[in-house]
């Protein structure tokens, strides 16, 4: 509306001019060279408006001859270049199907028809990955070093082959290289974490972790734990060289900041106790059962104090399960220091509720501990037998297992021996984590025993061995048998 306008307005001006021109006529006269020329003022006016038309007419074509060949070359480049993004764009959703045959001919197609490495370089890899030539992917990854903009997916596609061959040193190389270019993905963090880790290096594992980048790229449980892990591998290592005072303040900062981790409250107590600090060592390994009761936590505990005498490793023991008085591991805790004081009531008072009618199946740790306390209180006879039997075909329970393969592990190791996996064995309460243990993991017994039975029922593929003596429930009377 406004150009409209103001076209409008210059016509009307002209108009009013031209018509100005008419009510005034007037003479224009030029001598020149004996000659003498006389014309109106608007023949004049004419004559000049067309000698700059024309002579703008012949500039512009002598313009578009000029620049002909040019833009007649810039039209066939830019045809070929979208000719060339069009082919690009084909590779790329060929890769995406999976058809490593429409890949390979779009990315030899965008490769002759674009100018930019760069672009059909990425898809010629891929499209080379696809169809399982090694040789060529490398060849174009590696070509892809060399320019800075696709410098960093060249090297995450070496590292990608890297690891698949197995070279975990060359791909270790390779991540460091990414980092430094790029130290704020959250993908190059990780991938640099595992892999230091797998090399187990602890120290560089640890300073990573350190790092602001890493504390948003991996998740505050995950990180928390991997310090713990980095910082306890340096300390164990400090304390097989026995640099005892390193080992002694990594081990602290391991229970600080994860008290639950079962293997870091073990190995401080072993430190306190190596330096004389046992105080120290009872308190971590308190510390530890109380949110996570473990039989490497009472194994440990156990060994504290030298030539103790049984009644006073009971007295310790009874502190130690106070927070957790109902698990199993304390229950078994309590029955073991029972049984070397001989106190059989004690003792069965703790296993009963392992044995109730309602608990599951008891495991051959229970099984020997209920043989060792019949064998004790009452001698040997049929009953001691029958648990001795129960605990040869009892499943003995693991120490270790891993929530990736479920591999039952009897040493804790960062990677699991199975699957190579990190940080996969319960080692943690699971409220320390974001992994949750799949078996292993203690629960409160809160059964009702009966205090009178004392023999066991036995089951053999799930149904119960029946015995004459007792037709209901087939089990033994609860009478004492003998």
């Amino acid at each position: 509306m406004i150009r409209f306008t103001l076209a409008f307005i210059v016509v009307a001006v002209l108009a009013m001019l031209a018509a100005w021109l008419a009510n005034h006529p007037g003479t224009v006269t030029v001598v020149w060279q004996g000659y003498r020329i006389e014309a109106s003022l608007l023949i004049l006016i004419a004559s000049t408006l067309a000698v700059l038309v024309a002579s703008l007419i012949i500039y512009r074509f002598w313009t578009w001859m000029r620049r002909g060949p040019t833009r007649l070359g810039e039209m066939r480049a830019a045809d070929r270049r979208r000719r060339g993004f069009l082919a690009l764009t084909q590779g790329l959703t060929a890769v995406a199907a999976g058809d490593s045959q429409k890949a390979g001919r779009y990315a030899q197609r965008a490769e002759a028809l674009l100018d930019e490495p760069p672009l059909t370089l990425l898809l010629s890899a891929q499209a080379a990955q696809l169809s399982g030539d090694e040789a060529s992917t490398t060849r174009h990854f590696t070509a892809m070093l060399e320019s800075p903009e696709t410098e960093f997916l060249g090297l995450r596609g070496l590292m990608t082959q890297a690891e698949r061959e197995g070279d975990q040193e060359r791909a270790l190389k390779l991540s460091r290289r990414a980092y430094e270019k790029s130290p704020e993905s959250p993908w190059v963090i990780q991938a640099l974490f595992d892999l230091e880790v797998e090399a187990c290096n602890w120290r560089e594992a640890e300073l990573l972790l350190k790092r602001p980048a890493a504390t948003r790229a991996l998740p505050d449980a995950r990180a928390r734990r991997a310090l713990s892990i980095a910082r306890y591998e340096q300390a164990r290592e400090g304390a097989a060289t026995e640099q005892w005072d390193v080992a002694l303040r990594l081990a602290r900062e391991v229970h600080k900041l994860t008290p639950s981790f079962v293997p870091g409250a073990v190995l401080l107590a072993q430190i306190a106790k190596q330096l004389g600090k046992h105080r120290v060592a009872q308190a971590a390994l308190r510390a530890s059962w109380a949110r996570h009761p473990h039989p490497d936590l009472f194994a440990a505990y156990q060994d504290l104090v030298e030539n103790e005498s049984a009644e006073v490793l009971l007295k310790r023991v009874e502190k130690l399960i106070s927070d957790k008085p109902t698990y199993r591991e304390s229950r078994i805790a309590l029955a073991t220091a029972a049984l070397a004081t001989g106190l059989w009531d004690r003792a069965r008072a703790a296993l009963e509720p392992l044995i109730a009618d309602n608990a599951p199946p008891p495991d051959a740790i229970v099984c020997e501990l209920m043989a060792q306390l019949e064998e004790g209180e009452h001698g040997t006879d049929d009953v001691v037998r029958i648990w001795r039997g129960r605990s040869e075909g009892a499943l003995r329970p693991a120490r270790w297992v891993c929530v990736s393969c479920h591999a039952r592990l009897e040493t804790w190791t960062p990677h699991c021996s199975t699957c190579r996996r990190f940080d996969s064995l319960n080692a943690f309460a699971d409220d320390e984590g974001d992994i949750v243990s799949p078996e292993g993991t203690e629960t409160a017994v809160v059964t009702t025993p009966d205090p009178a039975r004392r023999i066991p029922t036995i089951t053999i593929g799930g149904l119960a061995d029946t015995d004459p003596t007792d037709k209901a429930n087939c089990r033994f009377p609860g009478e004492r048998v003998g």
